[in-house]
């Protein structure tokens, strides 16, 4: 039986926001880097079964949900990763495995390419690298309409738009609130910088950061699976299929946590 939901909460304040943490157990520190306009509550089932195994730490990404910044801006990956480090030292450690999901796995690139001594694992899922696709073009032009619709339409139905592209998401999956409120945020602030920037893969395949990069197998050929493709080529790392499609941690949150549990071993092992 997994130990119940009880987190410890902290605000790290840095470079003009308020980052709401919040993490539970004991051990090498664990970090989850949401997606686009998501909250990091996303990940609290996977939290409280991981408490057993790390300090398993979750966080809303400045600007959204409960981590107000001073003065709202473009966001950049860049800051964002200085956002992860923020963290980690905050909790009194120094290096953490990291996780990072669709925007979030940008922002886990990041932090490899920039940081690199502060990382002991990289684990980045789906990661939507859009440029480096031989698609590109295409993907850019759809992505300047979800834009355009954003403009015209509102958040919602430039939600609605970028949502009918994903693969393999269950068609019941209930849209959480907390993404519906942060929705005009991603637009006005994240999506066009994260979908045109590619963090510097040469640089960190030089860092050898211990990772991989990750595609779900309900994914298929969804663009934000098949530039995990090209990660792997330009960073010299593994990459591996998981089950289930682009939002596992949700649907199923202990097949999530048992393959990443099983990744990790990989990793570790990997390095001996």
């Amino acid at each position: 039986m997994s130990p119940a939901f009880e987190p410890t909460h902290k605000t790290v304040e840095t470079d003009g926001a308020k980052l709401h943490v919040w993490y539970q157990g004991s051990g090498p520190l664990l970090i989850f880097i949401a997606g686009a306009a998501q909250s990091g509550a996303c990940f609290d089932p996977a939290i409280t079964e991981l408490s057993e195994h790390y300090t398993a730490v979750a966080y809303d990404r400045r600007g959204y949900t409960t981590s107000p910044v001073e003065k709202k801006a473009l966001l950049n990956p860049a800051q964002s990763a200085r956002d992860v480090v923020a963290i980690i030292e905050a909790l009194g450690f120094q290096k953490a495995t990291i996780f990072g999901t669709s925007a979030g796995g940008i922002i886990a690139l990041q932090v490899g390419v920039s940081y690199p001594e502060h990382v002991e694992h990289l684990i980045v899922h789906e990661a939507p690298t859009t440029s480096l696709l031989p698609d590109t073009t295409e993907w850019l032009d759809f992505c300047a309409a979800a834009c355009e619709r954003y403009r015209t339409r509102g958040a919602l139905a430039a939600l609605g738009l970028f949502g009918s592209k994903m693969v393999g998401v269950p068609s019941d999956e209930v849209v959480p609130e907390t993404t519906v409120q942060n929705a005009p945020f991603f637009f006005e602030y994240e999506f066009t910088i994260f979908t045109i920037y590619t963090p510097n893969l040469a640089k960190l395949r030089d860092n050898n950061v211990s990772m991989v990069v990750v595609a779900g197998e309900e994914s298929k050929d969804a663009w934000y699976a098949r530039t995990t493709i090209v990660q792997a080529e330009m960073i010299e790392c593994p990459r591996i299929v998981w089950p289930g499609a682009h939002t596992l941690y949700k649907v199923k949150p202990h097949v999530f946590v048992e393959t990443l549990l099983d990744t990790l071993k990989e990793l570790r092992e990997g390095e001996n």
